[in-house]
């Protein structure tokens, strides 16, 4: 029997996306792709008062200064170009994000899908904190994948962060930094908040080679083909048509066909057989 490998290579993913031209069963005037964002961002330390160093909740009477967002870099997924935006110097020692969050709402706004790691607990919440405060609608409605939520779900690896899970699976490894890094942008070092942009942007490629490697592991993916107008048979994951079908998966009230794509993905139809009723009597 035939194994199937744990994955695709990014390179892999990257040449099945190419193949999908405006041809065939796709029409050229309509989305063939949706808007897939990966995204990070960097926030500021806060400055806070307390009586011991021990874990704690800080009263909000003890913060000093508050965070905000020093910049924040994206890609569109299997783009070769990487959009970033900072703070300047001024704008960082006055605590004063409001160019670069308007700018990412504006990215935010236009996608369908965005891509992150801890994204659900940390970039979205914050971003949002940050939309509020200066008064902007919320954004367009989009879906998300957090990449951390999905490695902590399928696999036991020692830790989750991402940077141990780039060099565990040998991917792009973030930049070296230490917390000075965020004590000079604070201060709005010039040559800081440079290597603060070059270290997100660099987060940002990690990331989408990450995403691109578990991809097939992420149970609650996006329905990628739902995006377009493409009328054949694709894999959710991916979008590719080179799946194979076979087999079935049962639950307890109905049997689904089965199919396997290409890029690892598993899935199973969204119908279920219609069941033969026994006319046995117990």
């Amino acid at each position: 029997m035939k194994q199937h490998r744990l994955r695709l290579t990014p390179t892999e993913a990257r040449l099945i996306y190419s193949k999908r031209k405006p041809n065939g069963n796709f029409k050229p005037e309509k989305q063939d792709f949706p808007k897939i964002l990966v995204l990070d961002i960097e926030t500021a330390l806060m400055t806070v008062q307390t009586f011991h160093s021990a874990e704690q909740r800080i009263p909000q009477h003890m913060i000093v200064k508050d965070w905000f967002v020093i910049c924040w870099a994206a890609k569109w997924l299997f783009s070769n170009e990487t959009m970033s935006d900072c703070c300047t110097s001024k704008e960082a020692v006055v605590e004063n994000d409001q160019n670069v969050i308007n700018s990412a709402w504006q990215l935010l706004d236009k996608a369908d899908i965005v891509i992150t790691h801890n994204g659900r607990r940390f970039d979205h919440r914050k971003l949002n904190a940050r939309f509020i405060y200066y008064g902007l609608a919320r954004p367009s409605h989009y879906l998300t994948i957090d990449t951390l939520k999905a490695t902590q779900k399928q696999f036991a690896t020692s830790s989750h962060k991402q940077d141990y899970l780039t060099k565990y699976l040998k991917l792009p490894e973030k930049l070296k930094t230490d917390i000075d890094l965020w004590k000079e942008c604070s201060k709005g070092n010039k040559q800081a908040l440079k290597r603060m942009v070059k270290y997100c942007r660099g987060d940002v490629r990690g990331l989408e080679e990450l995403y691109l490697t578990i991809r097939a592991w992420i149970d609650n993916h996006p329905n990628l083909p739902l995006y377009t107008d493409f009328e054949g048979d694709s894999c959710p994951n991916c979008m590719s048509e080179n799946i194979k079908k076979g087999g079935y998966y049962y639950t307890p009230t109905g049997k689904y066909e089965t199919f396997r794509c290409e890029c690892g993905a598993f899935g199973k139809s969204r119908k279920a057989e219609k069941r033969k009723i026994s006319s046995k009597v117990c």
